[in-house]
C-alpha cells in the first residue's frame, strides 16, 4: 500500500504529469511505427500480388500463342502426311505402267516417295 501515495503524487504533479505526457507520446509513436510497418507490409503484398497476375497472365498468352502453333504445325504434318500418301500411290500406280519402276518394288517405290 505504499505505493499507491507514491503513485498519487507522481499522477498529480508535474513532472508525474509530464512524464505520463511523454510516455503517452512514446506510446502513440510506437503504434504510428507499427500501423506504417504493417501498411508497407500490406502495399508490398499488394505488389507482389499484381506482379503475380501480371506474369500469369503473360504465361497464359505465351501458352495460348504455343497452343496456336502447335495447332498450325498438326495441320501442316497432316497435309504432309496426305501429300506423302499421295505420292506414294503415284508412285505405284507409275509403278504398275513402268516395268523399271515395278521392278523396285514397294519399299524402294515408298523411300522414292519420300525424296522430293
Amino acid at each position: 500500500m505504499t505505493a499507491l501515495p507514491l503513485i498519487w503524487r507522481l499522477l498529480t504533479s508535474r513532472l508525474g504529469l509530464v512524464s505520463l505526457a511523454l510516455l503517452a507520446a512514446f506510446a502513440a509513436h510506437q503504434i504510428d511505427k507499427r500501423l506504417a510497418v504493417a501498411e508497407a507490409r500490406r502495399a508490398g503484398v499488394d505488389a507482389c500480388e499484381a506482379a503475380h497476375r501480371e506474369a500469369v497472365e503473360a504465361l497464359n498468352r505465351q501458352i495460348e500463342v504455343l497452343a496456336d502453333q502447335a495447332n498450325a504445325a498438326a495441320v501442316d504434318l497432316v497435309i504432309a502426311m496426305q501429300e506423302r500418301a499421295e505420292i506414294e500411290r503415284m508412285l505405284e500406280d507409275e509403278a504398275r505402267h513402268d516395268p523399271d519402276l515395278g521392278a523396285l518394288g514397294p519399299d524402294r517405290l515408298r523411300r522414292l516417295g519420300t525424296i522430293r
